[in-house]
């Protein structure tokens, strides 16, 4: 950022205060569940991990950059589940980076469902880079003053029901509203509190066609719910197609191709319907995602969830 004015403008621009450090959002959530939902870790029935890449808002000044990685796994009886993640946010002149843990206790509900409790510690490093702007006014009190160098311990919890053809999901993976300013207790200094509600479908259309709608409900501050509507449609158990809207903000266009079926790629491209769109070329995020089958002779079923 080169002046104040773009600074002010990508500020009043974010979905909740950027002093709040609002958690990145994924448009391809549905691939990336154990980053919002602890009580995911394990769900896929094998060791799996995912590597998620987002650029946001191409051409924007400061725009955010996020990035994630997540590998979990169940027990050998399935009743519990292991999971860490990794992550890397930027916006502007604000970055986090962060390591979690989570832990699923997997209860059996029937034959072909279950139900399960996460828990999740993390800890973040949050830092700020505003020494290094160029302002137009550089007796600006506002960006004066040493940069800040904080660690973040956080704490939070889900629930995640799974079928075979259905899952729903609640969860607040940071409870705790950690104070980010050097002095002082103003509420927009400190991190808010992000609620999540989940839920997908599977339904078969023919041999050959399933669709797969989803829906994120996220909410985080004084700004409002925010939600996904996503249609998918799986071709052939090899290709994906899907469409999302997102509240006062986006359409989405979701590609996944699975090449075997332990392998999948992802890309996501969201063009902005708010008035952002006037100052950006859209969003571009890029996803991996593996299935690991230890034993030669396991025959490994697909997971859509």
């Amino acid at each position: 950022m080169k002046n104040i004015y773009s600074i002010v403008f990508f500020l009043l621009c974010l979905p909740v205060g950027a002093l709040a450090q609002q958690e990145a959002h994924y448009s391809q959530y549905m691939f990336n569940t154990l980053v919002i939902n602890p009580a995911y870790a394990g769900a896929r029935e094998q060791a799996s991990m995912n590597l998620l890449m987002r650029a946001q808002w191409l051409g924007f000044p400061g725009a955010p950059r996020s990035q994630s990685f997540t590998l979990h796994a169940p027990s050998a009886d399935l009743r519990h589940g292991f999971g860490m993640l990794i992550t890397n946010d930027e916006v502007g002149p604000l970055s986090t980076t962060g390591i979690g843990f989570d832990y699923a206790y997997r209860i059996p509900v029937g034959a072909k469902a279950r139900l399960a409790f996460g828990l999740q510690g993390t800890l973040d490093y949050y830092r700020t880079g505003f020494n290094a702007l160029r302002l137009d006014d550089a007796t600006d009190n506002s960006f004066t003053g040493a940069d800040i160098r904080r660690w973040l311990p956080n704490a939070g919890f889900g629930l995640y029901f799974q079928h075979e053809r259905y899952y729903l999901g609640a969860s607040v993976p940071r409870l705790l509203r950690n104070n980010l300013a050097d002095q002082g207790t103003d509420e927009r200094a400190r991190q808010f509190r992000h609620y999540y509600f989940t839920g997908g479908l599977l339904l078969d259309l023919s041999d050959k066609v399933m669709f797969r709608p989803s829906t994120l409900l996220k909410y985080a501050g004084s700004d409002g719910p925010q939600i996904d509507l996503n249609a998918s449609f799986l071709f052939a158990e090899r290709f994906l197609a899907g469409i999302s809207w997102r509240s006062e903000d986006a359409l989405v266009f979701i590609a996944e191709i699975w090449p075997t079926r332990q392998l999948r790629i992802g890309y996501a491209y969201d063009l902005n319907t708010s008035t952002l769109r006037d100052f950006n070329s859209g969003s571009h995020e890029f996803m991996v995602g593996f299935d690991f089958s230890f034993n030669k002779n396991q025959v490994v079923s697909p997971r859509y969830f």
